[in-house]
């Protein structure tokens, strides 16, 4: 394929035709990137601190990061690439949206949840995509109210739980709660 490319840049006719190209299945992949695409793609920053995948056959994932490495802002946001294929379009779909679900970046925000609603959205599913997909349905791909309330009440019962965790394991005149570290000394 890619000496059949570098013939045509050259200005050179293929060898075959159209009708000489037989098709088998469908393939179709997704790019996990470092941003936000609820707040306007806005780039996101951070430590890779876990990458979790569920292999299964028919999917590949190619990811350029690994545990622990930095996402910047001087590089692409392009975190890998995950590739599902099956014999009908709507097979690949199906296995790149389990794929997706069993898939996880964590420690930095990602596009893979906006992702998972594009190919969920119905006109995705029925094929009618184009250039312009997610600038027309803008408004069916963004996180709806529910699920930022949720989102938002799940992490102030984590931060309440851990302050209230915390506040059992030591008492007011602890060591353990003081800046001041003229007490201790090693034995």
């Amino acid at each position: 394929l890619v000496r059949l490319q570098i013939l045509v840049a050259q200005g050179e006719k293929l060898s075959m035709a159209q009708d000489d190209i037989t098709r088998r299945g469908h393939a179709i992949e997704c790019r996990i990137c470092a941003e936000d695409p609820d707040h306007e793609f806005y780039p996101a920053t951070g430590t890779l601190r876990y990458i979790g995948n569920s292999l299964s056959p028919f999917v590949r994932i190619d990811c350029g990061y690994k545990i622990g490495n930095e996402i910047g802002v001087h590089y692409d946001s392009l975190i890998g690439k995950i590739i599902a294929w099956g014999g009908t379009r709507e097979v690949a779909v199906e296995r790149l949206i389990a794929a997706l679900k069993n898939s996880s970046f964590a420690g930095v925000q990602t596009n893979r949840e906006f992702i998972m609603r594009i190919l969920n959205h119905l006109d995705f599913l029925a094929g009618n995509t184009h250039t312009h997909f997610i600038e027309s349905h803008v408004q069916a791909l963004q996180k709806s109210a529910a699920t930022v309330q949720q989102e938002s009440a799940a992490i102030a019962a984590y931060l309440l739980r851990n302050q209230t965790s915390s506040a059992t394991h030591t008492t007011a005149d602890s060591p353990w709660r003081s800046n001041d570290l003229r007490g201790f000394r090693n034995s």
